[in-house]
């Protein structure tokens, strides 16, 4: 085998125990060649980092999902992160 995917299935969980709505925003630094997909608004912060925000009302709880895909042997042609937008993936509770 020379060249393959790696496809990974994430989901960070914030829960809001304050009494105020939050925004919070996390970054993600993902080194080799990756493909970042997921509904979050994402946008690079370096080319190796990801950067997504989001708002958790008061009480409530998120959970902010993701897929990446790590392109490996001869798939891999650089070391940087491609964003790709998707169907809204978020839940809250």
């Amino acid at each position: 085998m020379a060249g393959w995917d790696l496809h990974g299935y994430y989901v960070q969980r914030i829960r809001n125990y304050t009494g105020k709505p939050i925004d919070v925003e996390v970054r993600r630094t993902l080194p080799g060649h990756i493909v970042f997909r997921s509904a979050l608004r994402a946008k690079n912060h370096t080319f190796q980092t990801v950067e997504f925000r989001s708002a958790v009302q008061a009480g409530k709880s998120v959970d902010l999902r993701c897929e990446i895909v790590s392109h490996e042997g001869t798939n891999k042609k650089q070391d940087n992160v491609t964003i790709v937008e998707t169907a809204d993936n978020t839940s809250g509770g």
